[in-house]
């Protein structure tokens, strides 16, 4: 072939001859998306581990916002909701009742927006190194087990203060915490994957997280709805994980059907947050 036109063409170009065998990256399914998380498990610990570092050092409070936070926030709501509104409590004091369901929802709240912005935060490595890209919101989301155990121990400070004896009703929260973190990770795959590609949905967050927060049963019990509506309102994967936080400070409330039916919306969850994640990731590299 003469150098000239045809042969700079041939390179522009692909030639349309049918024998032209054309290779293109495959999308990555889900089930091996996880597959390749659980792999980059020590991965996923390190950068636990840095967000933590992170998070706290060079702060005035460090870990003491962890305690400050959720303190703040039992004043304002137990003076509001508890005090002038005279929300019911299913037979627990009111601090106790909001301080039961409000730890588990901090982590889960700043789980998901924190991981929302985790991919975008973290340009430079998404874009230059290939890895389990899950890793990034993942880690974000564990990190913040280490403020719900030290929530955890502000919790039975304030039972005792009341006078609520922990019962064995408290090994509950062990799983519940799971189902909270499985429905962290799916809102929070979901909003880093879709954050990426549409900047402007780090505005709409905070507005879907109050929201949220008021579609939940932190502030008031399940009880206060007729029965008929428990089951939509337990379609929210976080009502039955309040339900049983509650129950297991003590509440006089059945939890076990928002628990079951909570559960299964979390996987639901989980499932859309790890496709949406599985199908915007090989866009991440050229938009991001």
């Amino acid at each position: 072939m003469p150098f000239g036109r045809s042969f700079f063409e041939s390179w522009v170009r692909p030639p349309s001859d049918p024998g032209t065998i054309v290779i293109t990256p495959a999308g990555k399914s889900a089930a091996f998306a996880v597959t390749e998380l659980l792999a980059s498990r020590e991965l996923v610990f390190f950068l636990a581990w840095r967000d933590l570092k992170v998070r706290y050092s060079q702060t005035f409070l460090g870990v003491a916002w962890i305690l400050l936070q959720p303190i703040i926030s039992l004043v304002l709501f137990a003076v509001i909701f508890g005090r002038f509104a005279g929300l019911p409590s299913d037979g627990l004091p009111y601090p106790a009742f909001i301080i039961s369901g409000l730890i588990i929802w901090t982590f889960f709240i700043n789980g998901a927006l924190n991981a929302s912005t985790s991919v975008v935060n973290n340009a430079d490595l998404v874009s230059k190194t290939y890895f389990a890209r899950l890793a990034i919101p993942s880690a974000i989301i564990l990190s913040n087990l280490v403020d719900l155990l030290v929530s955890f121990v502000l919790m039975l400070v304030i039972l005792a203060w009341y006078g609520v004896e922990p019962s064995w009703r408290i090994l509950l929260l062990v799983p519940l915490t799971l189902i909270a973190f499985v429905a962290a990770c799916g809102a929070g795959f979901f909003l880093a994957a879709v954050n990426v590609v549409y900047r402007d949905v780090k505005h709409i967050v905070p507005f879907l997280a109050q929201a949220w927060f008021f579609a939940s049963p932190v502030v008031y019990p399940l009880s206060l709805f007729p029965g008929p509506v428990h089951w939509l309102l337990a379609l929210n994967p976080m009502t039955g994980v309040l339900e049983g936080f509650h129950w297991a400070a003590g509440a006089a409330t059945d939890p076990w059907q928002a628990i079951a039916i909570s559960t299964v919306s979390a996987f639901l969850m989980l499932t859309v947050g790890v496709l949406t994640f599985c199908r915007m990731e090989s866009r991440f590299a050229d938009v991001i």
